[in-house]
């Protein structure tokens, strides 16, 4: 019963172990990547906060949309880069009551590889 018991123990271990470095493995160099869009009113902030690896360069497309329905309506679009790490926001315009959509891309090259990255954020502009 004791061996069972530490067999069972050690599988769980081994299983636990072998996730927490899934999760760690997700990218090659990027450590973390995440758009966030906030609004204040009818003041909209988009913004974006990457970190690599030591020496990685970054890259990112940040697009605003307007949902219209199945439209999807660009109020604005920006580009920015950097080494290491990446922390953009800026404010636009925004109307109450329509849905938005940020959607980024991001291309971070380092010395482990590159990674292409593209996600979403969205919030209701109230």
């Amino acid at each position: 019963m004791k061996r069972k018991m530490a067999r069972c123990t050690a599988l769980s271990l081994l299983l636990a172990l072998a996730l927490a470095t899934a999760a760690f493995a997700r990218y090659n160099v990027t450590r973390e990547c995440t758009p966030r869009l906030t609004f204040s009113g009818t003041t909209a902030t988009a913004s974006l906060v990457v970190k690599a690896q030591a020496g990685a360069s970054i890259e990112a497309d940040l697009t605003l949309y307007r949902l219209n329905g199945s439209r999807q309506i660009e109020v604005a679009s920006w580009s920015e880069s950097g080494a290491t790490s990446l922390a953009f926001s800026d404010t636009v315009s925004c109307s109450r009551g329509y849905d938005y959509l940020l959607e980024v891309d991001v291309t971070v090259v380092g010395g482990s590889g590159s990674d292409y990255i593209t996600k979403s954020a969205s919030a209701t502009c109230s």
